[in-house]
C-alpha cells in the first residue's frame, strides 16, 4: 500500500495519505486523512501528519491496553484491518461527516480534524484523541462480545455509558482533572436530570454506575481483575 493514493469524489479530486502499522499477529491499523482537511486548523494543514500520529498513538494504546492487557476482547474486523478515518463536518469522508464508530464487519472509527477546537475542555489536542479513541476503539469490543446488544438504542445506557466510563480507566489523569472532562460532565448529569428516569432514555450519563461498579468490586484487585465484571455483563 503506498503512502498517499488519490481518491476520486463527485466534482472534486482529494489527496488521501495513509499511515499503516501492526498491532500484533494479523491485526493491523491504517490511518486515512488528508491535507486538505487541515486549512481551517489553527495550525495549517501541515499539522495534518501530527494528527494522524496522534490517532496512530491513541490507537496502539487503545489495543495495548483494552485487548492486551485488561483482556476485555477482540474487535471483530472481516480482513483484521481496523481502519481510522479523519475527516472533517463537511464532507462525507469514507461515507461520515464526524466522530463515530461503525461497528460490523468492517471496523471503522472516525475522528473530526478539529476535535480539540470544539471542545477545548481537554488539556491538548493529544489528550482529547487518545480519550475520543479510547471511547471508540470499545465499542468494537463490545460489537465483538454482544452485537445483538450494541444494535439496540434503548440499550445505550449499557454501551455509552461504559465508553464514557472506559476512558476513566484508560486516561484516569485526564479525565479527572477537573469536572470540564467527559466522565464528570455526564456523570453530574446522570445525579442531576437522570435518577428517575427510566434506563432506555439514559446514555452517556450511566457511566457513573459503571464507575461504581469498578470502585466497589474487587477493591484490592488489578485493573484486569475490577474490569471483568464489566466484561461479564456484556456477555
Amino acid at each position: 500500500m503506498p503512502d498517499s493514493v488519490v481518491v476520486r469524489k463527485p466534482g472534486t479530486l482529494t489527496l488521501e495519505k495513509v499511515l499503516t502499522g501492526r498491532f500484533s499477529g494479523d491485526d493491523s491499523f491504517w490511518v486515512y486523512y488528508t491535507d486538505q482537511f487541515f486549512i481551517n486548523h489553527p495550525q495549517g494543514s501541515n499539522h495534518s501528519l501530527t494528527f494522524a500520529q496522534y490517532v496512530k498513538e491513541a490507537a496502539i494504546e487503545s489495543w495495548q491496553k483494552q485487548v492486551v492487557e485488561w483482556d476485555l476482547g477482540l474487535p471483530p474486523d472481516a480482513n483484521r484491518w481496523h481502519k481510522f478515518f479523519i475527516n472533517n463536518t463537511q464532507h462525507w469522508y469514507h461515507g461520515i461527516p464526524s466522530t463515530y464508530s461503525d461497528t460490523g464487519p468492517n471496523r471503522k472509527i472516525f475522528l473530526q480534524y478539529d476535535i480539540w477546537e470544539q471542545n477545548q475542555n481537554y488539556s491538548n489536542e493529544d489528550s482529547i484523541i487518545r480519550a475520543v479513541i479510547a471511547h471508540e476503539f470499545y465499542h468494537g469490543i463490545q460489537w465483538g462480545l454482544s452485537s445483538k446488544t450494541l444494535k439496540k438504542s434503548s440499550w445505550r445506557y449499557f454501551t455509552e455509558g461504559q465508553a464514557v466510563f472506559i476512558q476513566t480507566v484508560q486516561c484516569p489523569k485526564e479525565e479527572f482533572i477537573d469536572e470540564y472532562r467527559r466522565y464528570p460532565l455526564e456523570a453530574f448529569k446522570y445525579l442531576w436530570e437522570s435518577l428517575n428516569t427510566s434506563l432506555r432514555n439514559i446514555s452517556y450519563p450511566f457511566c457513573l454506575y459503571w464507575r461504581f461498579l469498578f470502585e466497589k468490586f474487587f477493591k484490592n484487585g488489578d485493573t484486569k481483575t475490577k474490569l471483568s465484571v464489566i466484561k461479564e455483563c456484556i456477555i
